[in-house]
C-alpha cells in the first residue's frame, strides 16, 4: 500500500510539476505576449488617430490648394503668357456681331512693360504675340473702331471690362451720327509670363 501511496503522490506531484512547467513555459510566455500586443495595438491605435487628424489636415489643405489652382487657372486666362491678339480680336468681333455691331479698325501696338519694351514679332510676323520675359507684366495697347446702334456699341464696351481677358479700357470717344454711333476705344490686354 505504501508503494500506492507512494505512486499517488508521485502521481500528483508529477501532474503539478506538468501544470506549473506548462504555465511557466506556455501560459505565461503567452500572457506576456499577450500584453505586449495589447501595449502594441494601443500604440498602433494612437498612432493610427494622429494619422487620421493629419489626414483630414492634409485633406483640408488639398482643398485649399485646388480652390487657389482655379484662382490661378482663372488668372491665367485673363492674363496669358501670350498676348494671343488674334483670339481677342476674333472674341470682340463675336461679342459685336452679336449686338449688331460692325468693326471698322483694329491697331495692335507691342507689348511694353514699365521699364523694357521686348520685340514684338514673332515666326509669323503677328505683331503682339512675342512672348515676353519670365515674371513681368506687360501691356499691349489696342485701338478699336466700331459702329452700331447706341445700345450695342455700350454693350460691346461693357463686354470688353466684363469678359475673361483682363482688359483695361483707357479712353474712347463717341460720334453720333442718327441712329449710327461710331467708337473709337483704346485698350490694353495685359500679359504675364
Amino acid at each position: 500500500m505504501i508503494s500506492k501511496s507512494v505512486q499517488g503522490i508521485v502521481a500528483v506531484l508529477a501532474i503539478v510539476i506538468i501544470v506549473v512547467g506548462g504555465m511557466l513555459l506556455g501560459v505565461v510566455p503567452a500572457l506576456e505576449r499577450t500584453s505586449e500586443a495589447r501595449v502594441g495595438l494601443s500604440a498602433a491605435q494612437a498612432q493610427n488617430a494622429e494619422s487620421a487628424t493629419t489626414l483630414d489636415l492634409l485633406q483640408a489643405q488639398r482643398a485649399d490648394v485646388e480652390t487657389l489652382l482655379d484662382a490661378q487657372t482663372k488668372i491665367r486666362l485673363s492674363v496669358p503668357n501670350l498676348p494671343g491678339v488674334g483670339v481677342f480680336v476674333t472674341e470682340l468681333g463675336r461679342s459685336a456681331a452679336t449686338q449688331g455691331v460692325g468693326v471698322q479698325s483694329v491697331t495692335v501696338g507691342t507689348p511694353t512693360a514699365a521699364t523694357i519694351a521686348p520685340a514684338s514679332s514673332t515666326s509669323d510676323g503677328a505683331p503682339g504675340d512675342a512672348p515676353v520675359a519670365d515674371g513681368e507684366l506687360f501691356s499691349v495697347a489696342i485701338d478699336i473702331s466700331i459702329s452700331g446702334p447706341y445700345e450695342g456699341v455700350i454693350e460691346v464696351i461693357g463686354a470688353l471690362q466684363t469678359g475673361t481677358r483682363l482688359t483695361s479700357l483707357t479712353g474712347f470717344t463717341l460720334s453720333i451720327d442718327g441712329a449710327n454711333v461710331s467708337a473709337q476705344l483704346s485698350v490694353l490686354v495685359y500679359v504675364l509670363a
